[in-house]
């Protein structure tokens, strides 16, 4: 499910750290779901 908070996040950090931030955010799923 995507929450605003990681929409935010996503915008936020959107960059050279995307690939960072997406290996993060698949985490943070897992661990949610």
């Amino acid at each position: 499910m995507d929450t605003p908070r990681s929409s935010i996040e996503s915008r936020r950090f959107a960059g050279p750290n995307e690939t960072v931030v997406s290996m993060t955010a698949e985490a943070a799923r897992k661990t949610m779901a």
